[in-house]
């Protein structure tokens, strides 16, 4: 009976250890707002949604104030502007804290490590802005169910590539004119 309650003791260390390591998983890892009430809800379509998982964070300033609740593929453009493109994932957003987006809203696709994690961030737009024209608009508010259109995508490696690669034959040609520039008589 004596060697019965250090067994005990370590049992309950290891279960209350078990579930602290769960609920910091929970809130640290995927956001501290996946367990709250759903406020609204929005949706973006993106070009590249890789490495954009459900329960995922959205911040706005560097403060959690969302995730993300589903991911799907659409294959028809979103809108007229966009009929040049194929494919877009629609990425669908709760928003649980109590925030105002206005319809000039932006949203980013941020890197969050070098391991390749990413997560949103929405710069929530002002309720008035003034064009490149002049032109003065007003915003509106979104509500539950609106799209925020402007979206801004991290380079991925691939695109960060192929730009290098583009540039590669500029590159071997300024190469060329500065040897036939150095080689040659100096005039003076």
């Amino acid at each position: 009976m004596r060697t019965l309650g250090p067994a005990i003791k370590v049992g309950i260390t290891v279960i209350v250890a078990l579930v602290g390591a769960y609920w910091a998983f929970m809130m640290l890892a995927k956001g501290s707002c996946a367990g709250e009430k759903k406020q609204i809800t929005l949706h973006a379509y993106f070009k590249d949604a890789t490495l954009l998982v459900e329960k995922y964070r959205v911040q706005i300033a560097g403060l959690n104030v969302g995730y993300i609740t589903a991911r799907g593929l659409n294959v028809r453009p979103p809108r007229k502007e966009l009929i040049e493109a194929k494919r877009f994932a629609k990425i669908t957003l709760a928003l649980v804290k109590p925030v105002t987006i206005y319809s000039n809203a932006v949203i980013y696709k941020r890197s969050a490590s070098l391991l390749g994690d990413f997560y949103l961030e929405i710069d929530p737009g002002t309720y008035e802005w003034v064009d490149s024209k002049g032109k003065r608009h007003v915003g509106e508010k979104l509500k539950d169910g609106d799209e925020l259109r402007f979206v801004r995508e991290a380079s991925t490696t691939t695109a960060v590539v192929e730009q290098v690669s583009d540039l590669m034959p500029v590159i071997k040609g300024l190469v060329k004119d500065i040897r036939k520039f150095t080689r040659g008589p100096l005039n003076s």
